[in-house]
Order: C-alpha cells, then structure tokens, then sequence
C-alpha cells in the first residue's frame, strides 16, 4: 500500500432535505464550510484509491456532507474517528463514480 500526505484547501457542502412548494421532499448538497484538511491516499487495488481526510475542526460536524478538492467532488465512505482532544474529525471518502 503507498501512502501519500498533502495538505489542502477543501470545501464542505452539507446535503440538507427541504419540502418543495409542491410539497415534496428534495435532498440538496449546500455550501457549509471551507477548511483545511491532511489528504492521505492509500492504493487499496489496482484502480481504486482510498483517500483518508483529516479535518481540523471543533463542533458539529454534518452526517451527511460531500467534500470537494480542487473541483473534484469525493463521498464519505466511513466516518473513522472524530478526535475531541485534538479538534479533528477523520473520515475515509472515494471520488464520485467510484463509489461501487
């Protein structure tokens, strides 16, 4: 497994469900943070990667969110660890359609 560590600018958007005027339920992803993050890439097989985020933050973190990188959008697989001592929340993402 190689491993690789970068820190980066990330944006967060939070998916929020809201009632139409139609009365029907849409879900949303909505701009809610931009924060800096340690990016580490682990090569689980050939053609996937896995990238865990390490996110400074001290708070409410959303449950349902997407990250997006330089206009790359990546979806939480897991929700590893969130560190009170230290303020970080940890997660493992993949880019969007790899996902499967």
């Amino acid at each position: 497994m190689s491993e690789r560590l970068f820190n980066t600018k990330i944006k967060i958007e939070k998916l929020e469900r809201k009632l139409s005027e139609n009365n029907i339920w849409k879900s949303e992803f909505l701009p809610w943070q931009e924060l800096w993050a340690s990016i580490q890439l682990e090569n689980i097989a050939i053609t996937k990667t896995n990238y865990v985020f390490r996110v400074k933050w001290r708070g409410e973190f959303p449950k349902k969110f997407r990250v997006i990188v330089n206009g790359v959008i990546f979806f939480p697989t897991q929700m590893v660890a969130i560190d009170l001592k230290n303020d970080l929340v940890i997660f493992h993402a993949v880019r969007e359609g790899d996902q499967k």
